[in-house]
């Protein structure tokens, strides 16, 4: 989350409306939740909101103000445009470009990227060295 520029996302949420036609759980808390299931490998989001529930002192302190339930992340994941996480992406690659401009990776970042959700594809680092 530390290199995610929260005032760049932002001007992405407010380019897009992203806030416009949702309910309680805004596009940043959406965004946390949704980061928090794919880095703790929530396979749906049941799975999801029973983890956020497991802990409702931490809520707050991630960023979320209250119970987030499933019929909410599901309403914010059909209502809100998957464009403003393709812009977050986009502004994320800039960023890794930027920082890991001096970096040999066998790979050029100039060349096309293509990412892979890891919820799909299991990769084993050994046969895939660029995982």
């Amino acid at each position: 989350m530390q290199l995610l520029s929260w005032m760049a996302f932002s001007r992405v949420e407010a380019c897009y409306g992203a806030d416009r036609r949702v309910g309680s759980l805004n596009c940043a808390q959406q965004f946390r939740a949704m980061a928090l299931a794919q880095r703790t490998k929530r396979r749906n989001l049941r799975l999801l909101a029973s983890a956020l529930g497991a802990v409702p002192t931490g809520l707050y302190h991630a960023g979320f103000t209250s119970r987030i339930h499933v019929s909410t992340l599901a309403g914010a994941s059909r209502n809100r445009s998957w464009r403003i996480h393709a812009a977050l992406a986009q502004r994320l690659i800039n960023r890794a470009r930027a920082l890991c401009a001096g970096e040999h990776f066998g790979l050029e970042l100039d060349e096309a990227v293509h990412p892979l959700d890891s919820s799909t594809v299991d990769l084993c680092r050994s046969v895939f060295r660029w995982a």
